[in-house]
């Protein structure tokens, strides 16, 4: 089984990668986009249940006090639908491209007691 781990800040709390980003389309020469909202996405696949994957999204990949998280199972995500004024973007690696997040997440699931999560 997957888990979709989305991970965004609370209302009101701004992201500082949001402004910087922003500042990155508009120097492409893209003026129409007046606003960025980010969400960091996790994939956990593994032998795991519902109730792991929540612990793992509170215990570990959520500021607490800063940021709220959904979680559910990968075959149940329903991608939001873009609208004329909003859109949504998902961006990756590529397989096989180092994510230099992966080894301490992946370290510090274990270390919580979660050995059946494969990546």
């Amino acid at each position: 089984m997957i888990f979709r781990i989305e991970v965004r800040n609370k209302e009101g709390i701004i992201d500082p990668r949001s402004p910087s980003i922003l500042g990155h389309i508009r120097e492409l020469g893209i003026a129409c986009v007046r606003h960025v909202d980010v969400a960091d996405v996790f994939y956990l696949p593994g032998d795991l249940a519902l109730a792991q994957a929540v612990n793992i999204a509170e215990q570990i990949l959520r500021d607490y006090v800063t940021q709220k998280c959904i979680v559910c199972d990968l075959s149940d995500y329903k991608p939001p639908v873009s609208v004329l004024e909003r859109h949504y973007l998902e961006i990756a690696y590529h397989p096989g491209v180092m994510d230099p997040v992966e080894h301490s997440t992946l370290k510090a699931i274990r270390d919580l007691g979660h050995v059946n999560v494969a990546a």
